[in-house]
């Protein structure tokens, strides 16, 4: 019995030494993984730091990069803040804004939906701005408070309205404002008066160009006349007892001279060529009339008492 124990026993130690001589040859196989996969997973890991280290000396250079552009742009955002806020003392803070309806274009009278509600005072001049269709104001001028009602005010232009003010006024959606740079009013001021120079100028050069335009209308008729009476006209008297030159013109009255003219010369022609014939014909008859004295008994004789 205590034979078959200690087989028994035995075999147990001997079933237990395999298991562990298993168990450690799994272990080891275990440990070589491991260290296989520790070895990719460093190389991994080095690779991932690597990569890491590059991004985060990247992002240092950003980072210094960028901040010296955020200190320019926080510097940039300061400045224009302050522009902003000098620009805001020259205006109102919030605009009014109504229904503006223009009465008589002519006069540019027109109401605004306006009125004491909305702080407005009697004679006050305010400055409007049309809207457009896509929303762009247009400064229009200063108009001054003509009838100031509760929330309906009447206005009139401050300046003076030209052909163009008058059609560019229409009714709508205004905007408006009780205080603007002060150079904007000077600005459109100054337009203003260099319109009414144009204005004035272009009305004096309209006034010479039309008395021009008279003049060379009277010395278009006057060329024309004295184009007729050298050349002839439709205007010229047709009586007959009027000179050829007076009906005619004077290029007709010399062209009937110079026909007369001609006639004259063929006439004198003529007269020298009869002169010079009767001329021939005399001498002839003087040579006959000598040759027949000659020819007397007693022409000898008086013609020998002659001689010396």
């Amino acid at each position: 019995m205590i034979g078959s124990v200690f087989l028994t026993d035995f075999d147990q130690e001997a079933d237990r030494g395999v298991l562990m001589h298993t168990v450690g040859k799994v272990l080891i196989w275990l440990v070589v993984l491991a260290a296989g996969a520790g070895t990719v997973l460093t190389a991994k890991l080095i690779q991932v730091r690597n990569s890491h280290t590059r991004k985060a000396e990247k992002l240092d250079a950003d980072y210094a990069r960028v901040s010296n552009q955020l200190g320019k742009a926080e510097a940039e955002l300061n400045s224009l803040k302050a522009e902003l806020a000098r620009e805001l003392l020259n205006w109102d803070r919030a605009p009014l804004q109504g229904d503006t309806s223009v009465i008589d274009p002519r006069q540019g009278r027109i109401t605004v939906n306006l009125g004491r509600a909305n702080g407005l005072k009697d004679k006050q001049w305010l400055y409007g701005f049309e809207l457009n269709a896509d929303g762009q104001p247009v400064y229009r001028g200063a108009f001054e408070i003509a009838q100031l009602g509760d929330n309906q005010t009447a206005l009139v232009p401050t300046f003076r309205l030209r052909a163009e003010d008058i059609a560019s006024l229409k009714s709508g959606n205004w905007r408006w404002r009780t205080l603007i740079p002060a150079a904007f009013p000077a600005r459109h001021s100054d337009l203003q008066l260099q319109l009414v120079k144009n204005d004035e100028l272009l009305v004096d050069r309209t006034a010479n160009v039309t008395e021009q335009q008279k003049l060379l209308k009277e010395a278009t008729a006057q060329l024309t006349r004295r184009r007729e009476e050298i050349v002839g006209g439709p205007s010229l008297p047709k009586e007959d007892f009027r000179p050829t030159e007076e009906k005619a013109g004077l290029v007709a009255a010399l062209q009937e001279v110079e026909e007369m003219r001609n006639q004259l010369l063929i006439d004198v022609d003529q007269l020298r060529q009869q002169l010079r014939q009767v001329s021939s014909e005399l001498g002839k008859t003087q040579e006959e009339n000598v040759s027949l004295v000659n020819r007397l008994p007693s022409a000898a004789k008086e013609t020998a008492s002659r001689q010396p």
